[in-house]
């Protein structure tokens, strides 16, 4: 079972969508895309690139976090 983690992302710089957003996907679709790609299972890269990703996933799944300097995410 996963033990809660808590992550804290503050920005230093304003971050917008074309110079490269931090994004992640909800725990609930990143499960979900483990099981169908079997991730951690022999022969799976540890690295998954995007588009085998979004065969799994919709990309408006997809939490994207641009704002100004001092902005948070919890």
């Amino acid at each position: 079972k996963r033990q809660p983690l808590v992550y804290v992302v503050v920005l230093l710089d304003e971050v917008t969508e074309e110079c490269g957003p931090w994004s992640f996907l909800p725990a609930s679709v990143s499960d979900r895309a483990q099981r169908a790609m079997g991730y951690q299972k022999r022969g799976v890269p540890y690295r998954i690139p995007d588009e085998m990703m979004y065969e799994h996933v919709d990309p408006d799944d997809l939490i994207v976090f641009t704002g100004q300097p001092g902005d948070c995410r919890f």
